[in-house]
């Protein structure tokens, strides 16, 4: 997989993470009227699995460019990603409420840094370039 090819799947799959972020929160407005939960879980569910793939693409990323910074954060979305559907398992709805909250914030965040980042081209250099002959 290229560089090019890496950031492009990462770009996809932030947005996606941001996307279910913003659709989590909709449905999680819908839910004070007491309707949506199986969507809901099942949406959070979903949430986990794409928030995992981009924290994975990121990595292949930051290998390419010795970028750790959208890594960093792709696992901070997956951690409050999960946290959060522990949260809702175990019916703590406060608490659910605020990483919910953070997750949104995070996960918009990761989406909008993925998008500006500009693609770069990676070229093998040679070592007797580096070696001055």
């Amino acid at each position: 997989m290229t560089s090019d090819t890496t950031l492009v799947l990462l770009k996809i799959t932030a947005v996606l993470t941001a996307l279910l972020g913003v659709l989590q929160a909709v449905l999680g407005f819908l839910l004070v009227g007491g309707t949506w939960v199986g969507a809901h879980g099942t949406i959070g569910n979903t949430t986990v699995v794409v928030a995992l793939v981009t924290a994975v693409v990121a990595f292949v990323w930051m290998r390419a460019s010795a970028n750790k910074g959208l890594f960093m954060h792709a696992v901070g979305v997956l951690v409050l990603a999960v946290a959060q559907v522990a949260l809702g398992e175990m019916e703590l709805r406060l608490v659910h409420i605020v990483v919910g909250v953070l997750f949104l914030l995070a996960a918009v965040a990761l989406g909008t840094l993925a998008v500006r980042k500009p693609g770069m081209r990676l070229e093998r250099i040679d070592p007797a370039r580096l070696q001055g002959h």
